[in-house]
């Protein structure tokens, strides 16, 4: 009981705190029909698609459609409008997964943030429980989806398709990074930008907010990963292709993950120090 009751605390001071993070006024300015607008963004800040509203001046809303936006900026962030791939079903909650290996991407115009500017661009869009990222290149301007998706193989085991590593590979290779090192990229902001920067010459660090804390509250399901040992190829060439991700036009991961019921709570403050973070919180029940 007490440690149910502490959990709970604990429930409620970090609603409290995402509820007011999210409530947050975001000041938004753009170019629209060659006038500038400025106000506040009044869309939930996960659903930027196909058109916005805006508050002009603390007085009247007004709706404008994302395709005719240019020289966008929220919070003084830059974004692009695209009209790209997205799945608006995408989670990283396994109790939102479901058993197709493949994103069912549909084409919208939205509002894709700036997270890397250069020779290679890389972006973000923010679903309500899941980051897709996109990129082009300096051979291609055109706007891509990095391609990451997590599925059940059966009613426990999920599998990752991590179409992004050979994207990557294929499309943004970094020079001195062997074949299977891509493997070990993870689909997560923090690593990317840094892959970029890279990519751009940048300063590895450059775009990390090191600052903030970082907190979530999950249930449903938990994932306990193990190392599959099997690949089960017949030649050096597929056995390699299956280590970085590529199977039968899927692209997963040499990871399977068990599941089991499971409520909790997690903090996380990064150190400015590189490569080192503290849990701040972290309590779950597992059934």
């Amino acid at each position: 009981h007490i440690i149910m009751k502490k959990t709970f605390l604990l429930f409620l001071l970090l609603f409290s705190l995402s509820t007011f993070a999210q409530n947050k006024s975001k000041q938004i300015e753009f170019t629209y029909a060659n006038q500038k607008i400025s106000g506040t963004l009044k869309n939930n800040f996960k659903n930027l698609i196909y058109e916005i509203e805006v508050k002009i001046d603390n007085k009247h809303v007004e709706k404008f459609l994302i395709e005719k936006m240019n020289d966008i900026t929220i919070d003084n962030e830059a974004y692009i409008s695209s009209l790209n791939e997205i799945d608006t079903n995408l989670s990283s909650n396994p109790s939102n997964f479901n058993n197709e290996p493949n994103p069912n991407f549909k084409k919208e115009w939205i509002l894709l943030k700036f997270l890397v500017q250069g020779d290679y661009n890389l972006y973000s869009y923010t679903l309500p429980n899941f980051t897709q990222f996109y990129f082009s290149s300096r051979t291609s301007k055109q706007i891509e989806p990095l391609v990451y998706k997590e599925y059940f193989i059966n009613h426990r085991t999920t599998k990752a398709n991590n179409q992004f590593q050979n994207q990557l590979y294929k499309d943004a290779p970094q020079p001195d990074l062997g074949f299977l090192e891509y493997k070990k990229i993870d689909y997560k902001k923090d690593k990317l930008i840094k892959y970029f920067n890279k990519l751009n010459n940048y300063d590895s660090e450059k775009g990390i907010t090191k600052t903030k804390f970082n907190f979530s509250i999950f249930g449903g399901v938990a994932l306990n990963k193990f190392d599959s040992k099997e690949l089960g190829r017949n030649t050096p060439q597929e056995a390699l292709l299956y280590i970085i991700g590529y199977s039968d036009d899927n692209y997963i991961k040499s990871t399977e993950n068990y599941i089991s019921p499971t409520i909790g709570v997690a903090v996380e403050i990064p150190f400015s120090t590189k490569n080192q973070s503290a849990v701040f919180a972290d309590a779950s029940l597992s059934i």
